[in-house]
């Protein structure tokens, strides 16, 4: 069993861009020619970085963002608007789109529609057009935004078609999204069973993206519930939208905050287990290769404890098959 799968790790996306940095850096070092134009990238980058904050700095208006937009080019205005955007405005726009209605917290049905988006000044196309706000709001959604989405919003996220003022489906420039599944239980009574049709509406949502070949999906569950009846519940809720996504050649990931890591960890970092190789077979099955793989952990008091959070799940599968064989036979009847 290869050990990249022994424990939690970071985002596959992470691990191979930090391993083709360090390829690369070592090419340059070798190299005095890569070296020299390495330096000239860098002179260069600073001038452009100069512009784009200078720009950044002005007061925005319809003719200024117009000349912007006419005599600079894409990468150079990118730059501008992820100054524009800096952390405050990213920040407040990621907890706008994260936060969960006030509707939605009493109900477990999934969500029809999202209130309006307030849009800082330099995205409002009544302030500075059109083009220059479409242009901003597309460099948030595809570069910047850390927005998890409540999995009971995310058919209504998707169907979002007004930035501020003006017009703009965003499900047509996205090239991420992030989901977050949690108990919604009011009664602490486990997934309920209008908390899994939202659910499976939200997984089904996702199917009208499937054109879109640069989409990655991230579907995140709470460290929590590895504890719980909860977890096999959204897992097998997950499995046959999962095939679909696997047949559409859709980059779907489902990913445990956490998970397997009960050792306390002051990292600013959070790891993240890669759960799609639950669906490659049985529950069983994937608490047989989990065991395989605690049993390689170095760390004695880390395998210890991974050990009593495997034996927890093996107890919550049983309840929970238990549970899923009365409600099949209380349905045949």
């Amino acid at each position: 069993m290869a050990t990249a799968l022994l424990t939690s790790f970071y985002d596959d996306e992470y691990e191979e861009l930090e391993a083709q940095a360090e390829e690369d850096q070592q090419r340059m070092d070798m190299d005095p020619t890569l070296q020299q134009l390495e330096k000239r990238l860098v002179i260069v980058d600073e001038k452009l970085n100069s512009v784009a904050t200078a720009c950044s700095e002005l007061e925005l208006c319809l003719p200024l963002t117009s000349l912007i937009l006419s005599r600079l080019p894409r990468e150079l205005r990118d730059q501008i608007y992820d100054l524009l955007w800096g952390d405050e405005h990213a920040e407040r726009l990621d907890a706008a789109l994260s936060t969960i209605p006030d509707a939605v917290k009493m109900s477990e049905q999934p969500i029809l529609d999202l209130p309006c988006l307030s849009v800082p000044p330099f995205a409002n196309s009544e302030s500075v057009g059109i083009e220059f706000a479409s242009e901003a709001a597309t460099r948030y959604f595809r570069a910047i935004t850390t927005a998890e989405i409540d999995y009971r919003c995310v058919r209504a996220h998707l169907h979002r078609n007004r930035f501020g003022p003006m017009c703009f489906p965003i499900k047509e420039v996205i090239n991420s999204l992030t989901i977050s599944v949690h108990e919604d239980s009011p009664y602490g009574l486990g997934i309920s069973r209008l908390a899994k049709t939202a659910l499976e509406d939200s997984l089904d949502s996702l199917l009208m993206l499937k054109s879109n070949r640069h989409l990655k999906v991230k579907i995140y569950l709470p460290w929590c519930i590895q504890y719980k009846k909860n977890l096999f519940e959204v897992l097998e809720t997950i499995r046959p939208f999962f095939a679909r996504f696997r047949n559409a050649n859709m980059d779907v990931r489902v990913l445990g905050y956490d998970f397997f890591n009960p050792m306390d960890d002051d990292s600013e970092w959070i790891f993240s287990e890669q759960l799609n190789y639950y669906f490659d077979g049985t529950p069983e099955e994937w608490l047989e290769m989990k065991t395989k793989e605690v049993k390689e952990i170095a760390d004695v008091k880390q395998r210890k404890a991974c050990k009593g959070i495997l034996r927890a799940m093996r107890v919550n599968l049983g309840f929970f098959n238990k549970e899923s064989r009365h409600n099949e036979a209380t349905e045949a009847t």
